[in-house]
């Protein structure tokens, strides 16, 4: 029986968001685990799951609650039967992937799986919403260590078309969309910042802070050996300057963090903390001087710019067209040459050296940045999205929403 609009309207949501989640360290997890905060606590929402990727060993006890499913492996080829099947037993209105081309694995099934995945659930008359958080075509593969080759690059440009099949595509960068449109030929794409994780500071933080942060997943088109070895030198004629280490290795290159922790493990210099857990986070970036993003290209919008915007920290970053973009939306980064450890070494004194009013008036220029995305916000733009996918009168005919 069709309902009527206020009926409509009236109705919460119940959504299954798919995406990797803590305990895992999975690509997004992080973000993931604040878009279900801040969908936990809307009146607009009955219920959201998480289908989630699975964890191993001592995370598995801890991983397991009856909002959170791990139904599917990063690096198997499950994930799209797995989500709609459990999709359909707990009801829900609508199905969000939040996901980018290599979220679900490291194989060329697996990742086409994953980007497959929506076209599966919209096959399957579910409302499905996706964001998508890295595009093909405005990345540097040479810097990514992928080892990409030419079919894998065509099969990026098949599964990104795929994409197409979802009733909206959501990306966090304004190009993103652009070239969706322009060389996908996708028409229901909507541009939506990735948003802050976390509540931005009102001012700048007043107390004394120490050396530099490096914060994310290290090892793919992240590098930390120039970074390191510009500390040491530093280090030998300042007492300001000394690295601390946030996060783990990128899953393509595993073992990368570890092989630089045994050949500098007990320096002065430089401290390795391993994976952060989320509860922390806020103190350690409030405590840095500086906050370093020594990337080789821009796999996606930088979840840890904004993070270090959001807490006033100076931000030092590799100079590439995905930060210059970003200081073209007005946020204030300082920029070295990427792989010219020299320019590293005079950017990190540049700003250790400015005055206190310049640091202060750049924190502040970039906690504004950071206000007019507020996750609140960017959260409810989504459910404005998925209210008039799932309530809309002409799908609701055409037998396109699941729940009765």
């Amino acid at each position: 029986m069709t309902k009527s609009s206020n009926e409509a309207s009236s109705r919460k949501l119940r959504i299954a968001l798919v995406s990797a989640y803590p305990p895992s360290t999975g690509p997004l997890s992080e973000y993931g685990w604040h878009l279900v905060e801040y969908l936990k606590h809307s009146e607009r929402v009955e219920q959201v799951y998480v289908l989630a990727d699975r964890v191993s060993g001592s995370q598995t006890e801890a991983a397991a609650t009856s909002d959170v499913i791990r139904c599917w492996s990063f690096g198997g080829a499950t994930l799209p039967v797995a989500v709609v099947r459990q999709a359909r037993y707990l009801n829900v209105d609508a199905i969000w992937f939040n996901l980018h081309l290599t979220s679900s694995g490291n194989t060329k099934l697996s990742r086409l799986a994953g980007i497959a995945a929506p076209a599966l659930a919209r096959c399957a008359r579910f409302v499905t919403l996706v964001t998508l958080h890295n595009m093909l075509g405005l990345t540097d593969l040479a810097e990514t260590r992928l080892n990409a080759s030419r079919l894998d690059v065509w099969g990026a440009h098949v599964a990104t078309k795929l994409l197409g099949a979802a009733d909206m595509v959501c990306v966090p960068r304004p190009e993103y969309a652009d070239l969706l449109r322009r060389r996908y030929g996708l028409r229901r794409v909507r541009h939506i910042p990735i948003g802050t994780l976390g509540t931005p500071l009102t001012t700048p933080p007043t107390a004394r802070r120490h050396g530099l942060l490096a914060f994310g997943h290290f090892g793919s088109s992240k590098r930390l050996e120039d970074l390191i070895e510009a500390v040491a030198e530093l280090s030998e004629r300042r007492t300001d300057v000394h690295l601390r280490i946030g996060g783990s290795s990128s899953r393509y290159t595993p073992q990368y963090l570890e092989d630089l922790r045994r050949i500098h493990e007990g320096r002065g210099y430089v401290t390795f903390l391993g994976y952060v857990p989320e509860g922390e986070v806020s103190a350690l970036f409030q405590s840095a001087a500086i906050s370093v993003l020594p990337y080789g290209t821009v796999t996606g919008m930088s979840s840890v710019a904004v993070q270090s915007a959001m807490y006033g920290i100076p931000i030092l970053a590799s100079d590439i067209p995905g930060f210059r973009a970003l200081e073209r939306e007005g946020l204030r980064l300082s920029f070295f040459e990427w792989r010219n450890k020299e320019s590293l070494k005079q950017g990190i004194e540049r700003i250790l050296e400015s005055p206190e009013d310049t640091r202060r008036q750049d924190a502040l220029r970039n906690l504004e940045y950071c206000e007019r995305q507020r996750m609140e916000t960017i959260v409810d733009e989504y459910l404005n999205i998925l209210e008039s996918l799932v309530f809309d009168a002409s799908k609701r005919a055409a037998g396109g929403i699941r729940r009765s």
